[in-house]
């Protein structure tokens, strides 16, 4: 094995790390798994809608041992990623018009140590941007589908002093009136990032205002800041694929060395990393639609489905080439019944959640099951089919530990393997206008059926239409 991150988290204190790794584990349900490589300890923090996410830990500042530079020097070499995130809590700048909480996203930072003091000191060195791609992913998610703590792009000031007097805070603020706040490692990751030509940017949350009451209430408005940050990140995670880019390969300055993996008691060897980068560049040329229980935002259903599309079903079919989709989150199901039929009939591959016999599952099923297309079956008990579908075989999935994970991704690469080498049947030879035709008619569902009847009352009405427009 050898480890590999797309996105790398870096933090800096308890209150930061805590966070970040409690609001992971709430999203994806499984502990973060500890990493040593080299002479470096990581987190493995799972995979977020295809995204593999890692955390690295750094001493205050940004030029000291151990401190950001240093450390995302060594998160670059020992896990390869395409983006580097300073993550955690900064100070604000203006009481007035920003409050305890407010989301700082780095379009650029302004390093303030290398000054030239004369008779009034003025600020020298460069004012870097941050990754034009980072900016629009984070900054478009935090105008259109975020409705936390209100997220503020601008200048951030970055330096090796921790603030907390009034009136330094005043003179950083004339040296940069555009600044929308502060913090000390933004410019280690900047020229780490930078250095090695990976993206980085730097979102922290205001803690407090360097105003000399950075003591009060510091526990609580750390965690309220850090947790804001994070929760900030890993929905954006959640809402946009995060695509990494081809780049060029960062050469090692000397051979790769065998590490070692250190995961809670046990112990296990990791292969030298090669010291060029992998191609990251694919096309995905096919489409699969996912069929699941949805529920309500924030229900148990929603979180279990996400987390299986997430963790499972997207690391996989976009391996092999698949572009997936789920009724929630496609771009072109603007007319729900039309839409979900269309990708029922033409999608290369269906995949369908069939736990808690869901019944607008087994009515797209059966759609799906009467056009004869390809489909796969997952379930977290078989015993909780219905009987008239115990017949195909169902891939039976747990995902309470990183173990059971592996094995559901293993089970649905066969799997999905297995069914483009096998033939379509295709018993109902419909066109496209067909379909549209037919969605109308199929949406229309009496209730008075039990659920376990949905998937032979989709499929009656389908061959019955069917056999008319035939």
């Amino acid at each position: 094995m050898c480890a590999q991150a797309d996105i790398l988290l870096v933090t800096v204190n308890k209150y930061e790390t805590g966070a970040l790794t409690d609001v992971f584990q709430e999203s994806t349900g499984i502990k973060a798994e500890t990493v040593t490589i080299e002479d470096r300890v990581y987190r493995d923090l799972g995979e977020v809608n295809g995204t593999r996410v890692f955390h690295a830990l750094s001493e205050m500042g940004s030029g000291g041992l151990g401190a950001a530079q240093q450390a995302v020097d060594k998160g670059i070499r020992a896990l390869n990623p395409d983006a580097v995130v300073a993550l955690g809590v900064a100070f604000g700048i203006n009481e007035k018009k920003q409050k305890i909480g407010d989301i700082l996203l780095s379009k650029q930072i302004r390093p303030y140590e290398l000054q030239r003091a004369g008779e009034e000191i003025i600020l020298r060195g460069d004012k870097p941007h941050a990754s034009a791609r980072l900016i629009n992913f984070f900054e478009g998610i935090a105008q259109t589908s975020w409705d936390g703590a209100e997220v503020r792009p601008g200048v951030i000031l970055t330096g090796e002093k921790l603030v907390d007097r009034y009136d330094f805070r005043t003179q950083l603020a004339k040296f940069e009136p555009e600044a929308i706040g502060g913090e000390m490692e933004g410019n280690g990751v900047y020229v780490s990032s930078q250095d090695q030509k990976v993206d980085w940017i730097v979102i922290k949350a205001i803690c407090d205002w360097a105003d000399g009451r950075k003591r009060y209430n510091k526990s609580k408005r750390q965690r309220e800041a850090a947790v804001n940050a994070a929760s900030f990140v890993l929905h954006a995670l959640h809402k946009a694929q995060f695509k990494p880019i081809e780049r060029r390969p960062v050469e090692s300055q000397q051979q790769p060395k065998k590490t070692v993996v250190e995961v809670d008691s046990g112990i296990r060897s990791i292969k030298p990393r090669p010291s060029t980068m992998r191609s990251r560049s694919s096309k995905l040329t096919k489409t699969c639609f996912v069929i699941c229980p949805l529920g309500n935002p924030g229900s148990d259903e929603r979180k279990r489905s996400d987390y299986l599309l997430d963790s499972v079903i997207i690391p996989e079919t976009k391996k092999l080439g698949y572009k997936t989709d789920r009724a929630d989150l496609a771009d072109d199901v603007t007319r729900l019944n039309e839409g979900i039929s269309r990708h029922l009939f033409e999608d290369d591959l269906v995949i369908a959640d069939l736990t808690d016999r869901n019944p607008n599952v087994l009515y797209e099923l059966g759609k799906r099951h009467a056009w004869g297309k390809k489909c796969i079956h997952l379930c977290v008990s078989a015993a909780s089919l219905p009987f008239n579908v115990q017949d195909f075989k169902a891939i039976q999935y747990v995902l309470d530990t990183r173990e059971s994970v592996a094995k559901a991704k293993k089970d649905l690469r066969k799997a999905i393997r297995a069914q483009e080498h096998a033939r379509e049947s295709m018993p109902l030879a419909l066109r496209p206008e067909d379909v549209i035709r037919m969605a109308g008619i199929t949406a229309v569902i009496d209730m008075k059926y039990g659920s376990r009847d949905h998937y032979h009352l989709a499929r009656q009405l389908l061959e019955q239409e069917a056999t008319s427009l035939l």
